[in-house]
């Protein structure tokens, strides 16, 4: 079954249960549809056939794209502001060792707040399903400023293997650093990130600061550039509201579009090498050369 379907954004169904975390291929078999999700990973991805998909950021920027200076001087090298949660996914242990052991500088800064995931049990009977431990240290407001003024941001995975961070850098030049090595980024293989994001084993998180010292400045404006163009070219940017400008956000429909050019010169592929195949064994058949 499946054949010819498209499911799209298959993790926004709403069947989420613990201990599969984001990841809607433990739940049940997509079979021949084709699939684009976030959630998506390097086990569960279908290489050719199915679509990492990118979280839309979730925060407006007020500034106009043509008024963003990339190369603008930044305060911090490193940050990263979220969660941690004892939750059964390894992304959080991820966002936990950054926490714990980044070194103490003046340009690295972590922010985070603990949470204490409740049992499955008690989310089915009760609206409350954390309990917060740890409040945050800055202000809420802070988070915009640590996507200006940061050369590069920390994106690890929450519930599932992507984050809303990694649209939100973007949005802003900032490099995201990815550490899941199971992590496949919007579009691959058709869009190649390896000029923006900087990947890092996950055994090598406690090592990023220094990983990241050691970058030339020549790389980070030459990464810069590239992720200001990917933001460009996989979230695009419209105008939203009227009140003091407006704040711009992505534009889900250059996304859509993107994705639809994609799988269309996909199949205009898959049916020309089907084309060639049969006249191959066509000719093999009847003996010509």
């Amino acid at each position: 079954g499946g054949k010819n379907n498209l499911l799209w954004y298959m993790n926004q169904f709403s069947f989420r249960q613990p201990w599969t975390g984001d990841n809607a291929f433990l739940r049940f078999h997509v079979e021949r549809a084709a699939v684009a999700s976030e959630a998506l990973n390097r086990p569960t991805m279908r290489s050719g056939y199915d679509q990492v998909v990118p979280l839309p950021r979730r925060w407006g920027r007020s500034v106009a794209p043509q008024q963003v200076d990339i190369h603008r001087p930044r305060k911090w090298l490193l940050s990263f502001r979220g969660t941690v949660q004892n939750s059964g996914t390894p992304y959080y242990q991820h966002r936990w060792l950054a926490a714990t052991y980044w070194e103490d500088a003046a340009d690295i800064l972590v922010d985070v707040a603990c949470k204490d995931v409740v049992s499955w049990w008690r989310v089915l009977f009760s609206k409350q399903k954390k309990i917060t431990t740890k409040q945050y240290s800055l202000p809420n407001d802070s988070y915009v400023d640590l996507m200006w003024n940061s050369t590069f941001g920390f994106a690890p995975g929450g519930s599932g293997v992507s984050s809303y961070r990694f649209s939100e850098m973007l949005s802003t030049a900032t490099i995201p650093v990815v550490v899941a090595d199971d992590m496949v980024p919007p579009f691959h293989p058709e869009i190649d990130w390896s000029g923006c994001i900087v990947r890092v084993s996950e055994a090598r998180i406690v090592d990023l600061p220094r990983i990241l010292r050691a970058i030339s400045t020549s790389e980070i404006a030459a990464r810069q550039v590239r992720c200001w163009q990917l933001h460009e070219i996989v979230f695009g940017e419209k105008r939203i509201g009227s009140q003091n400008g407006g704040v711009w956000k992505d534009d889900p429909r250059v996304t859509f579009t993107l994705a639809m050019e994609i799988w269309a010169a996909r199949v205009s592929h898959a049916i020309l090498a089907a084309r060639s195949m049969e006249a191959l064994q066509y000719h093999s058949n009847d003996g010509s050369v």
